[in-house]
């Protein structure tokens, strides 16, 4: 069932980024062949992810249990006090990775 829902995920986010590429781009290419390699990687990264111990979830209506889970996951006395510039930096470029 995993691989199933990955492959319509990946298969989704292929058909949806085809329609928005250049018709120049899509000359001479299908988009299963364009896509091939990105394909094959993000199917491995939603793997990875879905079946990662480290991913939680919550709904939204027990805000409780998730204060809860992220305060046991979160703990603030083993943070560092401060980073240095390379370290901030380094956490950016994570965060805005993750976010795109």
């Amino acid at each position: 069932l995993l691989n199933r829902v990955i492959t319509h995920l990946v298969q989704a986010e292929c058909q949806a980024n085809w329609f928005l590429l250049p018709k120049s781009k899509q000359q001479g290419s299908d988009m299963k062949t364009y896509y091939k390699d990105w394909a094959s990687e993000e199917k491995l990264l939603n793997y990875s992810m879905f079946t990662s111990k480290s991913i939680f979830t919550g709904n939204i209506y027990y805000l409780e249990a998730i204060k809860t889970l992220i305060s046991g996951l979160v703990q603030m006395d083993k943070l560092p006090k401060m980073n240095t510039l390379e370290v901030c930096t380094v956490l950016k470029n994570a965060w805005c990775i993750y976010d795109i």
